[in-house]
């Protein structure tokens, strides 16, 4: 009996040599239209020195193939779970990477297992990470509107949140909304 080939979703990380997000769509079509026979792309998130390319594939030499595009600088699994020994550590690294989709997903589980306070917190967190993705892919109208919501969360708190300044935090989205201009800062 012939097995067969189990696809795994894979997040590919390669280098960004100058694309921006508003770049996004025409990369997508491209990246799409030269590996179609490989994989199949679910989303795409330009950062700043890194773009983060979501797919889907039975095989991971196939996806090794996108280093035709750009040097690949990291592949991960997303069918398995990472161990990590301090989520919110990781959770920072990932943050100040610009791997807010990453974070959103780490947090997550997380807050999952929270109530009251905590878990609004980890809320507003998480809102913060989801309004820095859908800027990452040029929806900047939607990327606000989160990051409104993430405000909202986070206004009760005034306190380091295992080493998270949440009052630097809210300052720093303060002055974006009133800016109506989303942009990058380290937490």
């Amino acid at each position: 009996m012939r097995s067969v080939p189990s696809n795994k979703r894979l997040l590919i990380l390669v280098k960004n040599d100058n694309f921006s997000p508003s770049d996004r769509k025409v990369l997508i079509d491209n990246l799409r239209q030269e590996f179609s026979n490989f994989f199949r792309i679910n989303d795409l998130r330009i950062a700043s020195k890194h773009v983060e390319i979501d797919i889907i594939c039975d095989d991971i030499m196939k996806a090794k193939k996108i280093e035709k595009f750009n040097p690949i600088l990291l592949i991960r699994d997303l069918s398995s779970y990472d161990e990590v020994t301090d989520v919110f550590q990781k959770a920072r690294e990932l943050f100040n990477s610009e791997r807010f989709w990453e974070f959103h997903e780490l947090l997550e589980e997380v807050w999952r297992k929270k109530n009251g306070d905590e878990k609004r917190l980890l809320h507003g967190l998480i809102l913060i990470a989801a309004s820095l993705v859908h800027m990452q892919r040029n929806n900047t109208l939607v990327s606000i509107r989160i990051m409104r919501r993430a405000l909202d969360e986070l206004k009760p708190f005034d306190i380091s949140y295992n080493g998270i300044d949440i009052s630097s935090v809210k300052s720093k989205i303060t002055l974006m909304l009133q800016e109506n201009k989303i942009q990058l800062f380290k937490i």
